[in-house]
């Protein structure tokens, strides 16, 4: 009887354990299926991959094909300025990431340039939506073939002038505005930019040196201009320095790349007369002969009364 009794105490014990346990499992909840974002901003090109945490099978599908796509793998990739919807579907659960798409960017490392002819290239470094971008893959064209030429990205100046650079990558576009300069001729001075400080130097023989000064536009070109003079007597321009000479009037020419400037030099006597003070043997003052020699003559004596 008590065999029987335990026997059956155990049944009881084992069927109650079965129905129990199950019910424990059952009380734990999945993790819900959580997309890596709710809303992105991306430039036409750029690419952005989304992702769905706790869940192995998703399902994705966009709003607008013609904004942004979206392929298996959750990679969303921007197509046209605007705005689309991308969707995971995780069993009956749909989630949803809102995409923006603005315009991609087409940027040069330049947007003005200055040349000159006589270093006349440059080259040209570009970025597409922040990333570099090879020159060759760039169609490039110049409004003036005359002033500039392009090509992968470099340019040549051919002459003075001015042109427009442009750049073409898919749909967009970045252009240079270029100044060409020639500065393998002499510049063509105005004759007010070049200036000499008198248009009258008054000095004396005693004066060693005048007090020439010559600028163009405010700069000091003195020591490049080349002098002549009317009279080298009364002035003479030697070993970069003016030497006076003699009293007298005379007029100086300065030139510099093809112009000129003119001043007049008038010299005075100096202070000296030509009579230094010395006495001069030929300078003897003469009493004059009157006849009388000096001489004692006994006929000349008078007579005594």
């Amino acid at each position: 009887m008590k065999r029987l009794l335990a026997t059956v105490l155990s049944l009881v014990l084992i069927l109650t354990g079965v129905l129990v346990l199950p019910g424990r499992f059952n009380t734990v909840q999945a993790a819900k299926p959580k997309l890596s974002e709710k809303k992105i901003s991306l430039r036409v090109d750029e690419t952005k991959k989304l992702t769905v945490k706790g869940a192995k099978k998703v399902t994705w599908s966009t709003s607008n094909k013609k904004v942004a796509t979206v392929n298996s793998k959750g990679v969303v990739t921007a197509v046209a300025k605007g705005s689309a919807k991308i969707t995971a579907t995780v069993a009956k659960t749909k989630l949803t990431c809102k995409v923006t798409v603005k315009p991609a960017v087409l940027a040069l490392s330049k947007t003005q340039i200055d040349l000159v002819l006589s270093k006349p290239e440059f080259a040209v470094a570009a970025t597409y939506n922040d990333k570099s971008l090879a020159t060759s893959k760039i169609k490039w064209a110049t409004s003036d073939e005359s002033v500039a030429t392009v090509d992968a990205g470099k340019i040549i100046a051919k002459s003075a002038g001015s042109a427009t650079i442009t750049a073409s990558y898919k749909k967009t576009k970045a252009t240079i505005k270029l100044t060409v300069t020639d500065d393998t001729q002499p510049k063509e001075l105005s004759g007010s930019g070049l200036e000499i400080s008198s248009d009258v130097f008054s000095v004396t023989e005693d004066d060693d040196t005048i007090p020439v000064r010559v600028t163009f536009d405010g700069k000091d070109i003195t020591g490049e201009v080349s002098w002549s003079t009317s009279n080298v007597d009364i002035i003479e321009f030697e070993d970069g320095e003016f030497i006076i000479g003699e009293a007298g009037k005379a007029t100086i020419t300065g030139t510099y790349n093809g112009q000129t400037v003119n001043a007049t030099v008038v010299v005075s006597p100096g202070t000296d007369d030509g009579d230094d003070g010395d006495y001069d043997d030929g300078d003897d003052w003469d009493d004059g002969d009157d006849g009388d020699d000096g001489d004692y003559d006994e006929e000349d004596d008078f007579d005594e009364e």
